[in-house]
């Protein structure tokens, strides 16, 4: 997915891949239009790690606070897991 938006790049839109945080880096980042679309991404080999996953790439969403500098200039935030397993990716919209 991210050789895919690094690739195309979509007008208006800033592709930034290992977005700086407070504490470390996201895996990427999409910023445009008064928006931070925000991604994690995890690889899982099997579906029962899945939930766990998710949570988890939330969790390094919060704990590593990549939001705080989009809040500060009044971004809305979209926090997105996507989990790899057997081929498949599973996307689940974080809460803000």
């Amino acid at each position: 997915l991210a050789a895919i938006l690094a690739l195309n790049q979509v007008k208006g839109w800033d592709y930034r891949s290992q977005d700086q945080g407070k504490k470390g880096y996201s895996d990427f980042a999409l910023i445009g239009n008064g928006n931070a679309i925000i991604i994690e991404e995890k690889n899982i080999s099997s579906f029962k790690e899945l939930d766990k996953a998710t949570v988890e790439a939330f969790k390094q969403i919060k704990d590593k606070d990549y939001a705080t500098r989009y809040k500060k200039r009044g971004y809305t935030i979209l926090k997105y897991a996507i989990i790899y397993c057997d081929h498949e990716a599973f996307i689940t919209l974080g809460d803000e």
